[in-house]
């Protein structure tokens, strides 16, 4: 339950929503040619320009209220790391999560063995046997853990190096959430971006660490998954779409999908709320 509860606060600014539409590229095809484009330079002027909105931002002090939340996330975080183990309905939770997801998975690809050319069959494909190594996993762990804490939290002059640049980029992104509100920034364009400032982040960060090759090897694997786990994060979130009623199904396959991804986002959220009930 912690975890679920840290990962929810980073949830409000971390996060890149996918454009929520159906019948546009798949999810890894999208990230990959974001991060080709970014490779090549394309987005470097959306970079300087927002480097220079930041830092008049953080020249008037605007950044005030956003780096008192961020304070907050992090004292959070210490106090659940400092809690006791999980207990024993944490994990009887975890369970029952893990086993409403493995059956909407077999009800999902059963579907999809009827229908193996539709394109919402990839979509479904990529999301439920997209894996990560254990080594890819142990990386992004620790990039992740960066983002739960605070200046001067670090156990190393290096680590607070990183964390200042993880405060940086979380601001960053934020601002560049903003714009969405003020309709100078499309949802869709948000994505983009927000996947182009991630690639950007990694890549500063493993400059910082050139001196640290052990250090250096995290940021270097999670640049090079991160593509795909956008992707596929992407792809998923045309599932949810389709399950919350936010993206109109375009033919009789995807209306059984969303069925199936509504009976699973409505049970998954009376089990969270029961299990919350049952512990206040």
């Amino acid at each position: 339950m912690k975890k679920l509860f840290i990962l929810s606060l980073l949830a409000l600014g971390c996060m890149a929503q996918a454009p929520l539409s159906s019948g546009q590229a798949l999810g890894n095809q999208w990230s990959q040619d974001i991060a080709t484009s970014y490779k090549e330079g394309d987005y470097q002027k959306f970079l300087n320009d927002l480097d220079a909105d930041y830092q008049n931002h953080k020249k008037n002090w605007k950044f005030d209220d956003l780096l008192e939340n961020r304070k907050k996330i992090a004292d959070v975080t210490k106090q659940f790391e400092s809690s006791p183990a999980i207990n024993e309905k944490d994990l009887e939770l975890q369970e029952k999560v893990n086993l409403l997801k493995e059956k909407r998975n077999r009800k999902l690809m059963k579907l999809c063995t009827s229908n193996p050319h539709e394109e919402i069959s990839q979509t479904i494909r990529n999301t439920i046997f997209f894996t990560l190594s254990e080594k890819e996993e142990q990386s992004l762990s620790f990039v992740n853990q960066l983002e739960t804490k605070f200046k001067g939290e670090g156990k190393s002059p290096l680590e607070n190096k990183l964390i200042d640049l993880d405060i940086e980029y979380w601001l960053k992104g934020l601002h560049l959430g903003t714009k969405i509100a003020t309709d100078k920034l499309t949802p869709e364009d948000y994505a983009r971006k927000l996947l182009v400032l991630k690639l950007e982040k990694l890549k500063r960060m493993e400059e910082i660490c050139q001196n640290d090759e052990e250090l250096r090897e995290h940021f270097t694997t999670v640049r090079s998954v991160l593509p795909r786990l956008q992707g596929a994060k992407y792809d998923e979130n045309i599932l949810k779409g389709l399950g919350k009623g936010k993206i109109e199904p375009k033919n009789d396959v995807e209306k059984k999908v969303k069925v199936i991804m509504t009976t699973y986002l409505e049970e998954k959220k009376a089990l969270i709320t029961s299990s919350f009930s049952d512990q206040s």
